[in-house]
């Protein structure tokens, strides 16, 4: 997959979370690391988690990981943006157990941020084969399985914070 492959050559990797208590207004807060996130979560836990990784001194791939208190559902949202700050691709994949499926989606977009081509599929949880959905379970979710795309790096809601590193 293309961010792998931007994660693998970046010159550094840098981790975000919202340490906001769930339901308060976002704060965004930077880790040294992964093991410094981890040890915040043992006392607190933490909603919205960002990784992201820098080329040549600017974004090249972020990816959030949103999930419940429940542990109901989790989102991944993988961004790879172009050397100009533009989304060039996102993929988006929404696992959740009301319905036991997840729903995958990729998408290209021009320097302008125009949605050059996109697929859309629902899995099963278990076996990640396609399958129908029931309307009922994709309405439902809906509200959970949008939005999260930031089609510019200066959109994403830490950006105030990737610019001090």
């Amino acid at each position: 997959m293309l961010e792998l492959s931007r994660q693998a050559n970046a010159e550094s990797l840098l981790v975000f979370a919202d340490t906001a208590a769930e339901g308060d207004k976002p704060s965004w807060r930077s880790f040294a690391s992964e093991r410094e996130l981890d040890a915040f979560r043992q006392t607190r836990e933490t909603f919205s988690i960002a990784n992201a990784a820098t080329i040549d001194g600017h974004i090249a791939s972020v990816t959030l990981t949103m999930f419940s208190s429940s542990g109901d559902w989790v989102k991944f949202v993988s961004h790879c943006y172009r050397k100009d700050g533009s989304l060039a691709l996102a993929t988006k994949e929404f696992r959740t157990f009301y319905g036991h499926f997840a729903l995958v989606e990729k998408a290209y977009f021009d320097s302008v941020g125009n949605t050059i081509d996109s697929t859309k599929q629902y899995r099963d949880l278990k076996t990640a084969e396609p399958i129908e959905v029931d309307k009922e379970w994709i309405n439902e979710t809906k509200h959970l399985a949008e939005g999260d795309v930031y089609k510019k790096g200066s959109d994403l809601p830490f950006w105030a914070l990737l610019r001090k590193q």
